[in-house]
């Protein structure tokens, strides 16, 4: 009897394990769908090896004069999804090399959703532009993240996102909505030059390292509320033009808004400064700040 409930036992243990194991696909297959102007949709499974963009058969060439970069853009025009995911390799979407000078864009123009994924190498999407909706919902990037001088023409979305190595969003730009809400980073979070023409919301969101805003610039409404800043928290010259909130934050380390300009409202209830503060030439609605507007 004992014999035979050991071996149901395994039996139920071997049936567990294979229904929660992911299938594993070559990353080239997703490069032949697109290839092939092929939907990319996938669910549940790992992906091996690099997705090496520059592999896309749809590439444009431009080189103004002998002495300038070559640029190869790669246009990805098919529709992106995928769903609880492990990428084991790179997404190369940018790379340069020295001699020559040459430069290489992944350029999206369908929509791109990763929901629940983890991406275990870098993830590399320089110079990039997405025409449409772009989402990375509650993913978590093990290594770099590489959006510097991206552009985002609709709404975005990195809500719930951990990043575990620096996420390099400098010089990116938004147009729509943008929501990095709920958000972990546990080394730099650099949107320094940053450009966000319509509402974003960074609240809730925990910085355990440097959280860098200089001289970003914010057209719309913005959220920092319920947000920890463990380490310098850098506006400096930032810019917020209809208002933001800082409702209930916590600033552990130095907070540096020399030079910011800010609008109203401006919504610091219950915030902490736990660090030293700079706020030195700051100014609200054209007006200079004073500290006494903290209390």
């Amino acid at each position: 009897m004992l014999r035979k409930l050991n071996f149901t036992v395994l039996f139920i243990c071997i049936i567990t394990i294979t229904g929660f194991s992911q299938k594993k696909i070559n990353a080239d297959e997703i490069i032949q769908k697109l290839n092939n102007k092929e939907a990319v949709n996938y669910q549940d499974i790992t992906i091996v090896g690099d997705i090496d963009l520059r592999k896309i058969n749809n590439v444009e060439i431009e080189n103004k004069n002998l002495n300038s970069t070559k640029t190869y853009k790669y246009h990805v025009n098919s529709f992106l999804k995928f769903n609880n995911c492990i990428f084991d390799g790179s997404i190369i979407g940018y790379f340069s090399t020295e001699k020559p000078n040459e430069l290489f864009i992944a350029m999206f123009h369908n929509e791109v959703e990763f929901n629940n994924c983890t991406f275990n190498k870098d993830v590399l999407f320089k110079y990039s532009e997405f025409d449409k909706k772009v989402v990375f919902i509650n993913s978590t990037f093990k290594n770099n993240a590489l959006f510097k001088y991206s552009k985002f023409a609709m709404i975005t979305s990195f809500s719930g996102t951990q990043f575990k190595h620096e996420a390099n969003f400098k010089y990116s730009e938004y147009r729509e909505k943008a929501d990095f809400s709920n958000t972990k980073y546990t080394e730099e979070a650099n949107f320094k030059y940053a450009k966000f023409k319509d509402a974003v919301f960074f609240n809730q969101t925990t910085y355990l390292e440097e959280a860098n805003f200089k001289y970003s610039e914010f057209k719309d409404v913005v959220n920092f509320a319920d947000s920890k800043f463990n380490d310098e928290a850098n506006f400096k010259y930032s810019k917020f033009s209809k208002g933001v909130s800082f409702k209930n934050s916590e600033f552990n380390s130095f907070s540096n808004f020399k030079y910011t300009k800010f609008s109203k409202p401006l919504v610091l209830d219950n915030v902490k400064f736990n660090g030293d503060c700079d706020f030195k030439y700051t100014r609200i609605g054209g007006k200079e700040f004073k500290l006494s507007e903290l209390k």
